[in-house]
């Protein structure tokens, strides 16, 4: 029987966006011991899918807060004034964001989750965002925030940051012929555990 290690969901997002740095470090450390029996740990297609999704509902979240909050005299303003307004809304972020949330209409609440995860993905998209657009003008940033935009995201996630660490595999009944189910080791909260297994068999 093949043993292997998978990454779910939501270890997969707290390692692409270092939202806790202990986190970050153990899954680069489970990368580390799986490379070194020639082989990379696994993810599924549908985490990749739910991965798309919840990177798509923070992007549309944080393009909802930056056009609700940015001034309509954005062009005329200065560097620091910019700078200054930005700063303001990132120190307010989680008001922000539930306001923007607030005025999504019915049909998006039933589809996007209130809070969670995606706001530590918006609030982080917003910081890359923030250095893209401190240059823009107000309609630069409006064509900026398109999907396009989230379509070219997605694509280097998964071309710069998964696939250069991660099988993308499906689990198809090929795959389960070859694979026990008792012995896949699924990541979740106990990580460390995982790293035990992997380390012991390598």
């Amino acid at each position: 029987m093949t043993k292997a290690v998978f990454v779910d969901t939501n270890i997969l997002i707290f390692w692409l966006f270092e939202l806790d740095n202990i986190s970050y470090k153990q899954v680069n450390n489970l990368i580390e011991c799986v490379n070194k029996k020639g082989e990379k740990p696994k993810i599924l297609e549908k985490t990749v899918t739910e991965l798309n999704m919840i990177i798509s509902d923070a992007f549309l979240m944080t393009s909802k807060i930056l056009i609700n909050n940015l001034r309509v005299d954005w062009d005329s303003l200065t560097i620091s004034e910019r700078k200054k307004l930005l700063d303001e809304i990132e120190r307010d972020y989680d008001k922000k964001y539930d306001d923007a949330y607030n005025k999504l209409n019915v049909e998006l609440k039933n589809f996007i989750p209130r809070g969670g995860v995606r706001v530590l993905v918006s609030k982080k998209l917003f910081k890359a965002i923030y250095k893209e657009i401190i240059n823009k003008t107000y309609k630069e940033i409006q064509e900026y925030l398109n999907p396009k935009e989230l379509n070219n995201l997605l694509t280097a996630i998964q071309v710069f940051r998964i696939r250069p660490f991660f099988e993308i595999i499906e689990l198809s009944k090929t795959f389960l012929s070859n694979i026990s189910v008792d012995e896949i080791t699924i990541i979740y909260e106990g990580i460390f555990k995982a790293m035990r297994n992997v380390k012991k068999n390598s």
